[in-house]
């Protein structure tokens, strides 16, 4: 059942589904209550698949497996599935706890990742918060612990980021504009710090966010939440309408003094320096350029936004001013005579403040990021586990350079995905030895080809930021019609004049636009602007820029794609390196509505998110596969054999690798603790009889001794402290010394007393019985 698209022009292509609904009668409600694995089902058509999905949806069980994926469908309500204890249940705490368990037990690959995908407004980020969450909720017994301090700095620092990088769009109130992977570091079973990394900020959203959408959190937390007094200070205010940052009305979880909590626990100290910042970029968007007299000058009516700039930069607003509407034009090499010459249209003064905006919130947010990994990581040897929460598929009315570089990330998260389970599946045979089948993974190659490859999209684009030569947006269309129209996933403009083109991406076509997309690339700041930077006395941005080792013109030398595709390139090295789990969030119809689940989208999302593809594949029935030399190290093979019939059909012993499902795990786990018990408790039996013959021993001794005593009474005519002291004598003789002749003849003269030699016999009596007592 494929999607319909339909174009009209220029417009976004809409997406149309068949009609009707898939009916459930009593035999599917039956079948449906007692599983919560797609694999289960006898019948794996998309139809039924799809109907046990919106049979548990609609019992408000948002979580479903599908084989060893989890399946979270996003309510749209707060109102969503408890957490349930029962083993095995699916949900997002048992796809950590089984991470972490592999982890603590060092089975398997040395790191977990959990790779959490879908669509923008699926619900991603919650469930990465959630999964902190249980990961903190599982440790908290360790109170006034280190373990307890660094959870609780790794969900702050997620809150503060959040409200740094996330924003409202039309897919979803608190989206995610960046990603970010969370490393947990852990040394034997027990979290020592953290590390985050994060990738490719939506930066252009600084200098304005599109109709419908939002600013970043952090611009309308300290417009709505501060007093009028406090914004005063930083020259901002309340009544006033800031371009960059439209007023809008959405349900927000954190408010700024949440936001200045965590930082503080994070020991970040510098809020005013942080305000200031925010103060400059809001200022700045409020400038506005006019030509007067063939002139580029600021509008009258913004020049007190240019002088609250000027009092935080601490320099003259001339300077300021001169920065925007004119450009240097020297040699690099010529420092002493720099030539500047007039900017050539507005567009041009509003491009140079944009990109001065872009640069200040991108090093303010790495800055942010710097701080927090100071704070949390642990410099040691260690093993990760691993949280990726990266931005969501996207399609919007209008698609540009920020969605190209979204969707190319969720291409590739796609392709890895489908090539982890088809690995897996033809090791499966291989250890079953059966015929490898190969598994045709050409058309997401393709894909990625088309994007990333030699000639590619990507390719073209950064050829035209390396060539000087004058180059529009029509022309950047037109050679990616010429080089790319041959791809069965580029569809070419239907007009020539138009700069738009489509690609057909796994989860459907979307129509890019190309103008803007080669400035936005080269990702350049003008040379004067880092010069006035570089001499700036605002504090917290002079410690911003000094951030880089590197200097700032060879930072900027490289492109925005070719360093975004490089950390990509080391996320998928990482993710090679890892066991990976995988959560993924699907929405139950487009309109975001709650109880609301639309059959024929749902299906579509089904099919090209893979989930379809992999239900038959036979190792999606083994959640845990480890190697023979692994299970000997935690196990004894002889297990397999004494629980072989309650084993059977849930573990397969292969050529290398033994392959179990999560109730046989759970059994052999189960079995080894009672071992264990048995183990243990016999160990005390036996070391208590131990214990109960030395005391008897003890006691029969010390009764003995006191009768000799009785019968002995001369003995209490003698000083016990000159027997001691002679005894003494003798004890600390020292026969290589050299008096040795002399202390021989002390001890031959004392041992022939008797009464020292019934001494010794006391106090060798008296050390046995010490030692039984003990």
């Amino acid at each position: 059942m494929a999607r319909a698209l339909k174009t009209d022009g220029n417009s976004r292509p809409e997406e149309t589904y068949p009609k009707g609904t898939l009916e459930m009668n009593e035999d599917d409600i039956k079948q449906f209550y007692f599983i919560n694995n797609i694999c289960n089902l006898r019948d794996k058509s998309p139809e039924n698949v799809t109907k046990l999905i919106k049979y548990r949806f609609l019992k408000k069980q948002i979580y479903t497996w599908s084989g060893q994926t989890l399946i979270a469908v996003q309510p749209y309500t707060s109102n969503s599935e408890k957490q349930e204890d029962k083993e095995n249940d699916p949900s997002v705490g048992a796809v950590v706890s089984r991470a972490l368990f592999k982890l603590s037990n060092k089975l398997g690959k040395i790191n977990q990742i959990i790779v959490i995908s879908g669509d923008s407004g699926s619900g991603k980020t919650y469930s990465g918060y959630q999964a902190l969450k249980y990961l903190a909720y599982q440790h908290s017994y360790y109170e006034g612990d280190d373990l307890n301090d660094i959870l609780r700095k790794t969900c702050s620092a997620v809150t503060v980021l959040a409200a740094f990088g996330n924003a409202s769009t039309i897919h979803n109130c608190n989206s995610s504009r960046f990603g970010k992977l969370t490393q947990m570091q852990c040394v034997n079973g027990k979290f020592v710090g953290s590390y985050i990394q994060t990738y490719l900020l939506e930066k252009s959203r600084v200098s304005g966010p599109n109709r419908g959408e939002s600013n970043f959190h952090i611009f309308n937390q300290v417009l709505n939440d501060l007093d009028e007094n406090v914004l005063e200070k930083v020259y901002l205010s309340k009544t006033t309408e800031y371009a960059i940052c439209p007023r809008m009305t959405y349900q927000r979880s954190n408010s700024f003094s949440d936001v200045v909590e965590m930082m503080n626990f994070l020991n970040i100290k510098e809020v005013n320096d942080v305000l200031q910042i925010l103060s400059l970029i809001l200022n700045l968007g409020n400038i506005i350029f006019t030509c007067n007299d063939e002139t580029l000058v600021i509008l009258q009516e913004c020049k007190q936004y240019l002088n609250f700039c000027a009092w935080i930069f601490q320099c003259s607003t001339s300077t300021l001013a001169q920065l925007f509407t004119k450009r240097l034009i020297a040699p690099k090499l010529r420092r002493g005579t720099l030539c500047f010459t007039s900017c050539a249209n507005i567009e041009e003064c509003n491009e140079r403040k944009n990109s001065l905006m872009r640069f200040l919130y991108e090093k303010l947010f790495n800055w942010l990021v710097g701080k927090i990994n100071e704070q949390t990581y642990y410099r040691k040897k260690h093993d990760c586990l691993g949280i990726l929460d990266i931005y969501g598929f996207e399609i919007f009315t209008h698609n540009t350079f920020e969605q190209l570089c979204i969707n190319y990330a969720n291409e590739r998260l796609q392709q890895f995905y489908m090539n982890d389970y088809f690995n897996k599946q033809v090791n499966y045979m291989y250890e079953k030895c059966e015929k490898i089948v190969k598994y045709d993974m050409s058309k997401y190659n393709k894909r990625i080809s088309l994007l990333d490859g030699t000639i590619s999209v990507f390719g073209i684009l950064n050829e035209e930021c390396l060539v000087k030569r004058y180059n529009t947006d029509r022309f950047i269309a037109t050679r990616l019609s010429n080089c790319l129209r041959k791809n069965d996933f580029f569809i070419d403009r239907k007009d020539y004049r138009s700069t738009k083109f489509s690609i057909r991406h796994y989860a459907g076509v979307v129509e890019y636009d190309s103008r803007s997309m080669v400035g936005k690339n080269r990702d350049k700041l003008p040379e004067e602007m880092i010069l006035f930077l570089k001499e700036t006395k605002l504090t917290l941005l002079s410690e911003i820029l000094n951030l880089e080792n590197e200097d700032s013109q060879v930072s900027h030398s490289k492109t925005l794609l070719a360093k975004f595709k490089k950390s990509l390139d080391n996320l998928m090295v990482s993710l090679n390196e890892a066991d990976t789990h995988y959560i993924k969030c699907l929405k139950p119809n487009q309109n975001q509505l709650p109880n609301r689940f639309d059959d024929s989208f749902f299906m579509e999302e089904l099919k090209y998110n893979g989930i379809i593809d992999t239900l038959d594949l036979e190792f999606q029935n083994f959640s845990t596969v480890l190697s023979k030399t692994d299970f000997s190290k935690n196990f004894d093979l002889m297990i397999l054999q004494e629980l072989r019939g309650l084993l059977e059909g849930k573990v397969y012993v292969g050529r290398d690798k033994i392959y179990f499902n999560d109730d046989s795990f759970s059994l052999i786990l189960k079995y080894k603790m009672i071992l264990m018990a048995s183990s243990v408790r016999k160990i005390q039996r036996l070391w208590k009889a131990r214990s109960r013959k030395r005391h008897v021993a003890a006691s029969r001794i010390q009764r003995c001794f006191r009768k000799n005593l009785t019968k002995n009474s001369y003995f209490y005519d003698e000083s016990i402290d000159s027997i001691l002291d002679q005894v003494t004598v003798i004890e600390n003789a020292d026969f290589k010394s050299a008096d040795r002749e002399d202390k021989n003849k002390d001890a031959r003269s004392l041992k022939n007393s008797r009464l020292i030699f019934k001494a010794e016999r006391l106090i060798s009596r008296i050390k046995i019985a010490e030692v039984l007592n003990t």
